[in-house]
């Protein structure tokens, strides 16, 4: 613990991000924080609103890397990095307290604890965002069967087979966190008797290693193991950490043993997880596993209105369909550019035409250029060959219909990271050894077919 008093240390934090962040930003943004607790290296701080608080936590909290010549460069540092890197400070949460006016809102916390409104039990879970709920869940192809399984869980119903553990997965802002914890919300609704905790793999990690240091690994087992429904997300950041490992796989046994549940959520496959144990692999994959796709243009059309109306963003359908159409990565991607708009319309008092649409998400339009994507290649191929994106994606065996499927899979191939199985999953669950023919067979026939050369250049071109 710091030695000066709590007025001090929050006065050094104001300074350290004014002058990280500059004035202005910090004006704008970062003087909106308000000071909770410190209590070994984590820091708590809270904002009135959830707006302000997604907005600081998207833009402010995280910095930038990039990868050049095999070396990661810092681009920008976020919150974190600059409070860890200046200050005594090893985590930092921020919380929505409406009623938080003053700077000090209570005494520093002795032991680990959740400042929760929203009563996580056993002092162990993060808080639950209240906008993360079944209702404002935006369904589409890409997440429907996560939904559905989801929702028979909940519901306990028997499918025939063991659904526990239920393991999610798919890229960063697909809403993995959003179906976690409105899974949580339905368990907490629904059984009042049970103890639901939801948390990140980070925090499971920095309790254990706390109650290592305090000497009490036994609370902290005796804590996880009263757990009814334990929902723990980004998987991924127990990855090389071994002890971590170890105890979550103790506590995973003794969870399931009492039939109590498990969801879990990552960036990846179990089988395709790195630096993690096999046996911890083999039992996360003992469930269910299940993956969220990237939105198609129904669905992203759909994030970007809900959003809208979420939020107060005055627009019509013509600004929604720019946006479906032109933001292709994730629904991350799609709400940001809402909120976008929503401080040019805030703040600007802007009229949102398209025009202003176009410059105000420039930044995001560029991005999208640069990043081929295979929503964007079956649409591509069926404009070039003037059949619809649902002909290629169906099981149509006309030559008509069959070449630009294999087409769209090779260039799937070619133009984007995705794997066999992924492709396939993509276009309607096609087999991977499908696509895998048919990568192979334009590969042949790229040699001798003019026509097809030149279908490949040209959707290539357009796609670029």
């Amino acid at each position: 613990m710091l030695e000066f008093s709590k007025n001090d240390f929050w006065l050094n934090i104001k300074n350290v991000l004014q002058g990280e962040f500059g004035i202005e930003i910090y004006n704008s943004w970062l003087s909106k924080f308000n000071f909770v607790s410190f209590n070994n290296q984590n820091l708590v701080i809270s904002v009135e609103t959830q707006f302000i608080k997604e907005w600081i936590s998207r833009e402010f909290l995280n910095g930038q890397k990039r990868k050049i010549n095999g070396q990661y460069v810092v681009l920008k540092k976020g919150i974190k990095e600059i409070l860890l890197e200046r200050l005594n400070i090893k985590s930092v949460e921020i919380i929505v307290d409406k009623n938080s006016k003053s700077e000090f809102i209570q005494e520093s916390i002795n032991n680990v604890h959740s400042i929760s409104e929203n009563g996580n039990v056993c002092n162990i879970g993060t808080e639950l965002n209240q906008l993360y709920t079944f209702e404002n869940f935006v369904i589409g192809e890409s997440n429907k069967l996560a939904m559905s399984v989801a929702q028979s869980i909940i519901n306990e119903e028997n499918l025939g087979f063991d659904v526990n553990p239920f393991f999610i997965y798919g890229e960063v802002g697909l809403g993995k966190t959003h179906l976690m914890q409105a899974m949580a919300w339905e368990f907490k609704n629904k059984y009042k008797n049970k103890n639901v905790v939801y948390l990140s793999a980070e925090k499971f990690m920095y309790l254990f290693v706390q109650s290592l240091q305090n000497k009490d690994i036994e609370t902290f087992k005796s804590k996880f193991r009263n757990v009814d429904v334990l929902l723990i997300d980004d998987l991924q950041f127990i990855a090389g950490k071994e002890g971590t490992q170890k105890e979550f796989f103790y506590t995973f046994n003794a969870l399931l043993s009492d039939n109590k549940k498990i969801i879990m959520a990552c960036d990846k496959a179990p089988v395709n997880m790195e630096n993690i144990d096999n046996q911890l692999k083999s039992r996360m994959s003992s469930g269910i596993v299940v993956d969220i796709l990237k939105p198609d243009y129904e669905m992203r059309y759909k994030i970007a209105k809900q959003k809208a109306e979420i939020l107060g963003l005055k627009c019509n359908d013509e600004v929604y369909e720019f946006i479906a159409t032109n933001i292709i990565t994730t629904n991350r991607d799609v709400e940001g550019a809402i909120k976008k708009l929503l401080i040019n319309q805030k703040f600007l008092n802007q009229e949102i035409t398209i025009e202003v649409v176009q410059n105000v998400l420039k930044d995001n339009l560029i991005a999208n250029k640069k990043s081929i994507n295979i929503d964007a290649i079956q649409q591509k191929t069926a404009d070039y060959f003037k059949i619809t994106k649902a002909e290629i994606l169906s099981d149509k065996r006309d030559r008509k219909f069959s070449l630009p499927r294999q087409i769209a899979f090779y260039l799937s191939k070619i133009l984007t990271k995705k794997s066999f199985p992924e492709i396939g999953r993509e276009f309607g669950n096609k087999n991977h050894a499908t696509v895998i023919f048919a990568c192979n067979k334009i590969t042949k026939e790229l040699e001798i077919d003019i026509e097809i050369a030149e279908a490949v250049d040209k959707i290539t071109k357009m796609l670029k």
